[in-house]
């Protein structure tokens, strides 16, 4: 049905528009009327006429009454749809809120959990390194350790060492002094020998002379190696038993001068007994002067030779010194390295200690952090699960609400069709009537036709 039908339908008419069964009973009687069955008057006609027309309006006001029920069921029925889809799109944005909600909720527990594990990781790779830095800790307070056993042995075979220097000097003085007897009992034998000649017995007095001015020296140098040696009781000590060495060598060397100056004597006059035995065995004691020239020869050689000898000694000793002292400048050295570090070490342990400390707190506190943060994950779980649940229970009353209002519209488009039936049954209604009218119009031009043919007649 277009508009201007619609309008042509809504728009009342003025003519006189009977109801199908007046309209058929009325056209009987003027049917029966102009065929005799009935005689009645024009007034009876204008009667019939005026109850047509009354009939035709009160069909016409009960079209109109029926016309604007059904528009207005029509416009009920639209708005009801339109409440119907603009509370659909409600829902749906409802439920479009609630699914962002939850995928939110989701996003947030999701986040923590990220949160919790990222964190747990960290107090593990801190718990780790607090772990490997107590293990290297524990490997520089075991070298430590070890250094201060290695620096104590290394003291040990430095103190080993400069006690067998202290032994090897001893025996070098017990073997200067054994070398001294035996020298003083070739000299002796010396003297006994040159006092076949005065200027050889004059040289070998030089030899003696020499002989007791190395002795000296000997005797000096042991009395500094002594001094040496009693490095290890402090300076005032030392020059104690500087001095008491020094006394003692001068009074070996007053004895061994006056021993020399007595023996030259006695060589002197064992030289003039020499002399005067010499004069009288000069013709036969020849063979005996070449023999005692060969000893003296040999005897000088000899002295060279022990010359030389003291000479490797005193070497010998002043390297043993130095070495000495050198093992004394490295044990003192090493003494202080190892104190230093020992304190170096000590310092690293506090501060290492410090460090473990500090780690211990922070653990502490990440592990506060991480009950703290396992806790809100949990309220985040339950929070989100409550949500889910109300989520839930929300779309189920949704869908409810949707599957009802699926029902209301269904019904109200049962309702509709059956008032389309309903409008469509009507306008068959109201083209009867229309076809009737016509019909009733036909046969009153007919009727008025026989009348004013009854009049003329």
């Amino acid at each position: 049905m277009n508009k201007a039908e619609e309008e042509a339908m809504t728009k009342p008419d003025t003519t006189a528009r009977p109801s199908p069964a007046s309209a058929a009973f009325t056209a009987t009687q003027v049917i029966s009327a102009t065929k005799g069955e009935h005689f009645g008057s024009i007034e009876q006609a204008h009667a019939m006429i005026r109850v047509l027309a009354a009939q035709a309006d009160e069909a016409r006001a009960d079209k109109t009454a029926m016309w604007e029920q059904t528009r207005n069921d029509a416009k009920a029925m639209a708005q009801v749809a339109k409440n119907i889809e603009g509370n659909q799109s409600v829902l749906a944005k409802v439920v479009t809120t609630l699914e962002a909600q939850l995928v939110a909720a989701r996003t947030e527990k999701d986040a923590a959990l990220e949160a919790s594990r990222a964190d747990k990781k960290t107090w593990e790779r801190l718990l780790r390194e607090s772990e490997r830095q107590l293990r290297e800790v524990e490997k520089q307070r075991d070298r430590a350790q070890a250094d201060a056993v290695a620096a104590n042995a290394a003291r040990k075979a430095a103190q080993e060492a400069l006690e067998t220097a202290r032994r090897s000097e001893s025996e070098l003085l017990r073997a200067v002094q054994v070398e001294k007897a035996t020298m003083a009992k070739e000299l002796k034998d010396l003297r006994g020998a040159a006092q076949s000649e005065w200027q050889r017995t004059a040289a070998a007095t030089e030899d003696v002379g020499r002989l007791a001015s190395g002795l000296e020296a000997l005797q000096s140098a042991l009395g500094v190696s002594a001094y040496g040696d009693g490095g290890d009781g402090g300076t005032a000590a030392a020059l104690r038993e500087a001095r008491e060495a020094r006394d003692v060598a001068e009074r070996a060397n007053e004895a061994l001068r006056s021993q020399m100056q007595a023996e030259l004597v006695e060589a002197v006059r064992k030289k003039e007994e020499a002399l005067g035995l010499l004069a009288a065995a000069q013709a036969g004691a020849l063979p005996d002067i070449q023999r005692l020239q060969a000893l003296l020869d040999a005897s000088h050689s000899e002295c060279e030779r022990e010359r030389n000898l003291v000479a490797e000694l005193k070497r010998e000793l002043r390297e043993e010194r130095e070495a000495r002292e050198k093992l004394l400048v490295q044990a003192r050295l090493d003494n202080v390295a190892l104190s230093s570090r020992e304190r170096e070490h000590s310092q690293q342990l506090e501060a290492k200690a410090v460090q473990v400390a500090a780690l211990e707190r922070q653990l502490s506190t990440m592990a506060g952090q991480l009950v703290g943060a396992q806790a809100e994950a949990k309220k985040a779980s339950d929070a989100a699960s409550a949500a889910e649940a109300t989520t839930m229970r929300e779309r189920t009353m949704l869908v409810e609400a949707r599957q009802t209002l699926q029902n209301d519209k269904a019904e109200l488009q049962s309702r509709l069709q059956a008032a389309e039936l309903q409008k469509s049954g009507l306008l068959e209604q109201l083209a009867q009537g229309a076809a009737d009218r016509d019909f009733c119009f036909e046969m009153i031009k007919e009727l008025k036709g026989q009348v004013q043919a009854a009049y003329a007649q």
